[in-house]
């Protein structure tokens, strides 16, 4: 009787074992797991933090409030603050008055769409002054239940190419009053569109309305009917070889004039235009 009793109590002691074992084992593993799972999200935090660091764009993110919670180096350099002055600091800080207005705009848009956007010529104010234009995305941040805090994006500078177009139109209306004055025009063709672009005085010499956008044949059926042809080979040897071409025709106004006009041609390949 006591060798039965014995023998039950122990595998009793054993089943309770077993399964204490497998609990332990079944715990170990969920804490294996866990830790797993900890130090690939280190892992990941600590590239996504390393490439926000080595970008060439900016990035930031702000709370509802428009106040800044983190910035990379190139959103510190191009402002001229350091990480910690930024931090904290509400966008209408370095912002003009009318982009500040722009911003709170596509930032309730995004909040109330959920849909990312993208905004360009946002003129910021750097610490000493300087006026600077950039290209921005907005995004909603969200927590782990789907709620709103912030926003986040990429910022670029492009400063230089908006000075350049100003360059451009500034080029472009001395262009056009000079040529008024000299009575010569300007006038572009692209090769994929065969669309005639033509400055101010070449619609003035043809005395055609402005708002008319020619085709290539259009603005050749203005020369007179004799010169087509050697004009149309002309153009053809342009586009086909890079031909450049200064030739004396006769052209036919809108109003029915006959004149003479000294045309050149030096194709250009850049942007698929010439």
């Amino acid at each position: 009787i006591i060798s039965l009793r014995f023998s039950k109590a122990f595998t009793t002691s054993e089943l309770q074992f077993k399964e204490l074992k497998e609990t332990y084992q079944a715990y170990r593993g969920e804490i294996i797991d866990r830790v797993h799972a900890e130090e690939a999200l280190n892992e990941s935090e600590k590239k996504y933090r390393s490439i926000l660091n080595s970008m060439e764009d900016g990035y930031y993110e702000v709370d509802l409030a428009g106040n800044l919670t983190f910035a990379n180096p190139a959103f510190c350099r191009h402002l001229g603050y350091s990480k910690e002055a930024l931090v904290g600091m509400n966008n209408r800080q370095y912002m003009t008055e009318d982009t500040a207005q722009n911003v709170f705009k596509t930032f309730n848009e995004v909040y109330r769409t959920g849909k990312p956007a993208l905004a360009s010529d946002w003129e910021t104010v750097t610490k000493d002054g300087t006026r600077k234009f950039v290209e921005c995305s907005v995004a909603l941040i969200r927590d782990s239940k789907g709620q709103p805090t912030g926003f986040r994006g990429v910022g670029r500078d492009i400063t230089e190419r908006k000075q350049i177009e100003e360059a451009l139109r500034a080029s472009k209306s001395l262009f056009d009053a000079t040529g008024r004055m000299a009575r010569v025009g300007g006038w572009e063709l692209d090769v994929e569109t065969l669309e005639v672009r033509w400055t101010e005085e070449i619609y003035r010499i043809h005395e055609v309305p402005l708002n008319q956008k020619p085709s290539l044949q259009e603005a050749i059926n203005f020369f007179h009917p004799a010169e087509r042809e050697r004009l149309t080979q002309a153009i053809q040897r342009a586009l086909d070889q890079g031909e450049p071409y200064d030739l004396e025709l006769r052209f036919i106004t809108a109003q029915g004039r006959h004149l003479w006009t000294h045309t050149i041609c030096h194709p250009q390949t850049q942007a698929g235009k010439t």
